[in-house]
């Protein structure tokens, strides 16, 4: 079992690789091109439009759907490699208050 601070740090690296996976380009258009080799299609600003038609690709244009099998990627690694979540979970947590700040001065 777990403990509550392990869980929030899972949590959080979840949620940053899979925001990074199904939603950003990444760099030199990297996460962009491989959504698009899996029938991802994209907009005029990456954002992932229409549904693909295999399940790879099905995979990377549903959050919810990847969010799944990236906790238990993220779940399995962090047994053998406890620091792992830590990583993404930083990155996470500088994220977040940013979009929140940003979300707020927008209204």
């Amino acid at each position: 079992m777990i403990n509550w601070w392990e869980f929030i740090l899972i949590i959080l690296a979840t949620w940053r690789i899979v925001s990074f996976i199904q939603g950003e380009s990444g760099p030199f258009d990297f996460m962009l091109k491989i959504r698009s080799k899996f029938g991802v299609q994209h907009d005029e600003d990456g954002v992932a439009c229409g549904w693909p038609d295999n399940l790879i690709g099905g995979l990377l244009h549903c959050f919810w759907c990847l969010s799944v099998w990236v906790a238990l990627v993220v779940w399995i690694i962090s047994i053998w490699i406890p620091w792992f979540p830590i990583l993404f979970a930083l990155s996470a947590g500088a994220i977040l208050p940013n979009e929140i700040i940003k979300r707020l001065k927008n209204g």
